[in-house]
């Protein structure tokens, strides 16, 4: 089974469907082996027309730019992955940021608000990554 990722902007990364409550949408998600927590940022978190309000929040805080965050985690979520097979569906607990955006001045918040959501070790551990930029080789073995 292969999960089949693409460079944008020079970067790996992979389109998960990401299924939580009643909603369902496509992520682009940066495969980052540097993160040990698969993470929702900004601009997703609003994609997906989630109210944070109405979101757990993490007994640990992450630190984000600037400082703290507000950290939510997002109970029962599915990541559904597009696969030369087909689909894989994983059951994941998700976490998800949410930057003090006002304190901000707008084009700092709007590079914030741009930036993608993280595909961490807590999934990539799963697979073997292969990526290679020359090539433009972005791949999810298992």
């Amino acid at each position: 089974m292969t999960i089949r990722g693409r460079l944008m902007d020079g970067k790996p990364q992979v389109r998960v469907r990401v299924r939580y409550a009643d909603v369902q949408l496509p992520i682009w998600f940066l495969v980052d082996t540097g993160a040990a927590r698969t993470t929702l940022l900004d601009g997703d978190l609003r994609w997906l027309e989630l109210d944070p309000r109405s979101l757990e929040p993490l007994p640990n805080s992450i630190v984000g730019f600037g400082g703290p965050v507000r950290s939510f985690l997002l109970r029962h979520a599915e990541l559904v992955f597009t696969t030369t097979d087909g689909h894989y569906q994983l059951p994941h607990n998700l976490c998800a940021v949410q930057h003090e955006i006002v304190r901000f001045p707008q084009p700092i918040a709007t590079r914030i608000l741009e930036l993608p959501s993280v595909l961490g070790r807590d999934i990539i551990d799963r697979f073997r990554f292969v990526y290679e930029h020359a090539t433009g080789t972005v791949l999810l073995e298992r």
